[in-house]
């Protein structure tokens, strides 16, 4: 029901149903006493209510624009169902007005629920520049009785450090917005928001996400408005300085950055970076009141700390602040490049650490030569190994011997495969191997004549075909002797009358040169 509530008067648009709404929880808070959750009156803070739309006034006719044409121009924003500004001006007044109803009954409750507190002064300092003047006397008296209750029955802050800046926030944006109301005595609101930077210092892990807020409430009460002591922006300086020593990086930029305007605001209290002044007194850190801490009797020592930080925007930060002591004319741009010269909210966002890390990321430094020459060698060094690899691989490839298996099965092959001899002698697998090839034979010799027999063809024993191949065999042999025979015969003729002839020259050319030469040619 509440997120119902909530996604209805969160619109840019406030109509009766916003009224309605906001009056209905308004009397819940009444008829409950305020004994509501938190959430009901968190429901308040969804409301878009501006300023323009508290402005009086309504459609003023344009100049040279008759009357006529003045009512036909109201006729014509009616037909388009936009709201009228005086109707816009009345629904954000009765809004504004039923919340306020609603927060000081519970502000004036004796004392305040403080499950409550935090709701109500959140949306007190977010609608406290639309607080009109007659209400904020009552809303004065509510808020500083509240700043002053002290502890609570069970012995804790009844306000929490947010609650206490919230306070103090809405009082000051009141002040801000009404001009004319200066004769207050707001020393009380001072010293609690001065105590609150301690608080948060103490318990840096659960408080310091209130950094932001307090950052506005210190920049709104004593930067924007009117011009305060020395001795008191010196005591909040001071006090700052160890809050930043307290708390993460990101959050410590925004401190010193708040640092930094203030000693830009009042240059007496650069005393406080110059450690040769002469000091009157003695500091006192654990007062509540920053005029009599007399803190321009002491140092901020703290800034030196942190220019060793191990966060190098930090370090930066620091001595960009202590170097304002003795800062005369400078380089605009190095001016304009300072860390410190950013807003809290852009430092929180450019420096937040919440995901880890550097933001921005930190520079790598610079390659060693000798690294870059070892990652060149050893680049080098794994494309050789890769060449030798592939050349092995392919080497390899090369060398592999791929066999189909047999697609049939034949008897010989299975003659093959069957079981050799086991001795492993050269003998034995002859023997084997003539056992395998006679079982070949008589198994095609069955299957011949297994086949003649199907088809009806007399089949011819082994014994007719043994002869036939014995007779064809014997007539080879016999055809090849006597071409044998022949060839011997004209041999030994031949040879028979080169000797005659020989013997012949031989006797008739004895003791001459002719023979000599015929017989050393034969």
């Amino acid at each position: 029901a509440l997120s119902a509530l909530e996604r209805l008067v969160d619109s840019p648009i406030l109509h009766g149903a916003v009224a309605e709404c906001v009056q209905m929880l308004t009397d819940l808070v009444k008829k409950k006493d305020t004994r509501v959750r938190p959430q009901v009156l968190a429901v308040f803070l969804k409301l878009r209510i501006t300023g323009d739309m508290l402005d009086a006034g309504g459609a003023k006719k344009k100049k040279g624009q008759t009357e006529l044409e003045a009512e036909l121009d109201q006729d014509l924003e009616q037909g388009r169902a936009t709201m009228a500004k005086q109707e816009i001006k009345r629904v954000a007044t009765k809004i504004l007005d039923s919340v306020l109803v609603a927060y000081f009954r519970v502000l004036k409750m004796s004392p305040p629920p403080s499950e409550l507190l935090p709701p109500v002064l959140e949306g007190l300092s977010r609608f406290a520049h639309l607080i009109n003047v007659d209400f904020f006397s009552d809303l004065l008296q509510a808020i500083k009785a509240l700043v002053l209750s002290g502890d609570s029955s069970d012995g804790e802050a009844l306000l929490s450090p947010a609650g206490a800046i919230h306070c103090v926030l809405c009082v000051f944006k009141c002040l801000k917005n009404q001009g004319e109301v200066w004769d207050l005595d707001l020393q009380d609101f001072y010293d609690s928001l001065f105590q609150t930077i301690l608080r948060i210092a103490a318990h840096p892990a659960e408080e310091q996400e209130q950094i932001p807020l307090l950052t506005e409430a210190l920049k709104i009460t004593l930067y924007d408005l009117r011009q305060l002591s020395t001795d008191r922006i010196a005591g909040f300086v001071k006090r700052l300085s160890t809050l930043a020593t307290q708390v993460e990086p990101h959050y410590a930029l925004g401190v010193l950055a708040l640092i930094r305007q203030l000693l830009t605001r009042y240059p007496k209290a650069k005393r406080l970076l110059d450690t040769d002044s002469a000091c009157v007194g003695v500091f006192n850190a654990e007062v509540g009141n920053a005029e009599l801490s007399n803190a321009l009797a002491t140092t901020l020592w703290e800034l030196h700390v942190l220019t060793h930080s191990w966060h190098p925007a930090l370090a930066t930060a620091a001595k960009e602040i202590v170097g304002m002591a003795h800062e005369r004319a400078q380089d605009e741009e190095r001016f304009r490049a300072m860390i410190t010269l950013k807003s809290t909210d852009q430092l929180l966002r450019l420096h937040s650490t919440a995901t880890g890390g550097f933001n921005p990321p930190i520079k790598l430094p610079a390659t060693h030569p000798l690294h870059a020459l070892q990652k060149k060698l050893l680049r080098k060094q794994t494309r050789e190994d890769q060449k030798a690899k592939d050349k092995a691989k392919a080497a390899a490839r090369a060398e592999q011997l791929y066999i189909s298996p047999p697609t049939t099965t034949t008897p010989f092959l299975r003659a093959l495969h069957s079981p050799a001899g086991t001795d492993g002698t050269a003998a034995n697998q002859s023997d084997t191997a003539q056992s395998l090839l006679r079982a070949y034979f008589t198994a095609r010799r069955k299957a011949s004549t297994a086949k003649s027999l199907a088809s009806g063809t007399p089949h011819t024993g082994s014994a007719q075909k043994s002869s036939a191949k014995k007779k064809r065999k014997q007539q080879a042999t016999a055809a090849a002797n006597s071409d044998k025979s022949s060839k011997d015969n004209h041999h030994n003729s031949s040879s028979s009358k080169h000797a005659g002839a020989k013997a012949a020259v031989v006797s008739s050319g004895k003791g001459t040169g002719v023979g000599k030469k015929l017989i050393a040619k034969g």
